[in-house]
């Protein structure tokens, strides 16, 4: 592990799994001749009916080298090569391997569970023969959506949700939906899903999605980067909330201001 980070190896699942969606949406978008999924003067009812895919082969052997370390990772050097595809076999073969193909596997399923890509075939040919060699073909998903489980933090002091007296309005939950047109409306999506789910407690968010399918976004260290705060971040930092009330969570938009003012993740 220690080789593969100095290669590096990211650390936290949530955002290498942001990194590789980001990229397979920029592989899917460059397949379909577009900046953005959406073309001028689309409606947004059309979203239903686009369809954007990829197949996971072909997209990992246009992976950079630089964020097929960050991302699957590996202990091997190579010297040579911008992308994957131009590895030789036997160097493709060594660095993409049985365990490289499991640590992409479960990044995969995340995006899956977090409905941001949806799997279209499975590998199977047109007469409906399954083929060993096929890859299986995705499409993006561009209207996901995310559930804040405010309610439910709200409720936990009362030992179980039916003892909550507001447990009617388990059906009221707040939902934000996305329209996932252009690389920014991306990174907003995900810097919305870490303010919202990273830190919050399993049992809480156990009926809000996606944190009722995808347990991987609680914790921080799911969110974890390597690079750390400055002094003067940290300072900055103290400054800035030094008026917030204890055990008070910032606003979603004061918290991006700050990362983005002192170029900092939603986790920092």
């Amino acid at each position: 592990m220690e080789a593969m980070r100095a290669n590096g190896y990211i650390r936290g699942k949530m955002v290498r799994a942001t990194l590789l969606h980001g990229f397979l949406w920029d592989y899917a978008c460059s397949l379909s001749a577009r900046d953005d999924v959406l073309s001028y003067g689309r409606q947004d009812h059309d979203l239903h009916n686009l369809c954007v895919t990829f197949d996971v082969e072909g997209a990992i052997k246009g992976i950079p080298l630089e964020l097929f370390f960050q991302v699957v990772g590996s202990s091997v050097i190579v010297e040579k090569g911008v992308h994957l595809r131009d590895l030789s076999n036997e160097e493709y073969n060594e660095l993409y391997g049985t365990s490289a193909i499991r640590r992409l596997s479960l990044l995969v399923s995340i995006l899956q569970r977090l409905k941001l890509i949806r799997r279209v075939n499975s590998g199977s040919s047109d007469d409906g023969v399954t083929s060993l060699h096929a890859s299986p073909v995705y499409s993006l998903e561009l209207k996901p959506y995310i559930e804040e489980p405010t309610l439910l933090i709200a409720c936990s002091n009362f030992g179980s949700l039916d003892l909550c007296p507001d447990r009617h309005v388990m059906d009221e939950m707040i939902r934000h939906e996305f329209v996932l047109s252009n690389r920014d409306a991306i990174d907003e999506y995900w810097q919305f899903l870490e303010y919202t789910y990273a830190g919050v407690d399993l049992k809480d968010a156990s009926h809000a999605f996606p944190g009722s399918t995808v347990h991987e976004i609680f914790g921080y260290s799911s969110w974890a980067s390597v690079r750390r705060m400055t002094v003067g971040q940290k300072a900055a930092v103290l400054k800035l909330i030094a008026k917030v009330k204890f055990n008070e969570k910032l606003p979603y938009k004061k918290c991006k201001e700050i990362s983005k003012n002192l170029n900092l993740t939603m986790e920092q």
